[in-house]
């Protein structure tokens, strides 16, 4: 497969670059294990760079056939310019690292320039890791739980434990800014093994008050794929004594679709020990439905950027209904996130949705807060 975006990357050069005359090893340098450079020369401006990385990105972009299967692969693409960015090779591919670390966070198939604010982005990605590697022995983060609630019932039936973090001299961090470091750096497996045990600690304390409440873990890719995740899951459930089947795992479609059949393997196994499993964000991956009827899993939610629009975007409602209507043919529970509006609830009401989750009922909030929806309240109280 390397040799494979070598060759590609080769044959994206342009015949004028002094690099295309170099043999196909030179021109397609492998720094690492994911990544490779290029030299080009005689640029007339930084729009034939452009051009040349956009060549890239679309070739890469195809798919490789290998043993009777299609691998797609995405590329991201850092560039720097001689002599403005660096007078030296050392210079030049430093910056064009920091870039390439700015177009990691963009979309697929993204390409960034060096620029000197990049550096002081720079800074502040490394000054949030070092405070992040530190932040859970300090004890500095807490979890908030968003409520769920079931549309026929108007009762609280689950929340979902988001993670939050209290930074000493920032304040409360958005998850949007260090959940992403988090990723990188591989800090997400002791994050998420912290949420995970607070979480399961959490739900014990609400079952020993006689409220059965089903409490939704978000996993990680890195988590997902962590040997150790199974035997962490177990020692929750034992040490808490939570019962298994209140505790939900949400795992993203694109997660799943990356390796099926481990994706098949390891669902198993969490369903082994007792806990259910949801597919979150459902819609915007790209799992078929031979895939979905395989995966052992209870529930599906609607990503909130279709509910978000359904009252305005016919696309959106049609895809609302076909998801409602797919999960309740496979016997799968349906919970729709991001209602904010009434009529969201309405829409959704009838097409016999049948959890709710956003905005509308309430916003994340601490677990002290979530005694307000138990006993008799019902939905009714807000809409």
């Amino acid at each position: 497969m390397l040799q494979e975006v070598a060759r590609r990357v080769g044959a994206c050069l342009r015949k004028a670059d002094t690099a295309a005359a170099l043999s196909l090893n030179d021109v397609t340098a492998r720094f690492g294990a994911d990544e490779f450079g290029v030299i080009l020369e005689g640029l007339r401006d930084t729009t034939d760079a452009a051009i040349v990385a956009r060549r890239i990105i679309k070739d890469i972009g195809r798919p490789i056939a290998q043993a009777g299967n299609e691998i797609f692969l995405d590329c991201r693409i850092g560039l720097s310019i001689f002599p403005e960015d660096g007078n030296n090779s050392m210079e030049l591919m430093k910056c064009a690292d920091t870039a390439l670390s700015r177009a990691k966070e963009l979309d697929k198939g993204s390409y960034q320039f060096y620029t000197a604010d990049l550096n002081t982005r720079a800074f502040a990605r490394f000054a949030l890791e070092t405070s992040l590697r530190k932040a859970v022995g300090r004890e500095e983060f807490f979890l908030l739980y968003q409520p769920q609630v079931d549309l026929k019932s108007g009762k609280l039936v689950g929340v979902e434990a988001l993670i939050r973090w209290r930074h000493p001299e920032l304040g409360v961090v958005s998850p949007m800014e260090f959940i992403p470091v988090a990723e990188d750096t591989g800090l997400i497996v002791p994050i998420g093994e912290w949420v995970l045990f607070t979480a399961c600690r959490q739900c014990r304390e609400w079952q020993d008050a006689g409220n059965n409440i089903n409490v939704a873990i978000n996993l990680s890719a890195a988590q997902f794929r962590d040997a150790s995740l199974f035997p962490l899951i177990s020692k929750a459930l034992r040490e808490s004594g939570v019962d298994p089947h209140l505790i939900q795992f949400e795992i993203t479609e694109t997660m799943l679709m990356d390796n099926v059949e481990e994706s098949i393997e390891h669902l198993m196994e969490l369903e082994r020990l007792g806990c259910h499993l949801s597919i979150d964000d459902f819609g915007t991956g790209y799992s078929s439905l031979s895939y979905l009827k395989r995966f052992p899993v209870h529930e599906l939610k609607i990503d909130r950027s279709f509910v978000m629009d359904l009252l305005t975007s016919k696309d959106d409602a049609l895809i609302v209904k076909a998801i409602v209507s797919l999960a309740h043919n496979l016997n799968l529970r349906v919970v729709a996130e991001g209602v904010e509006e009434s009529g969201h609830l309405n829409y959704l009401y009838n097409l016999d949705c049948d959890v709710i989750q956003g905005y509308l009922v309430s916003r994340p909030v601490a677990a002290k807060e979530i005694e307000h929806f138990l006993g008799s309240w019902t939905i009714s109280e807000i809409v």
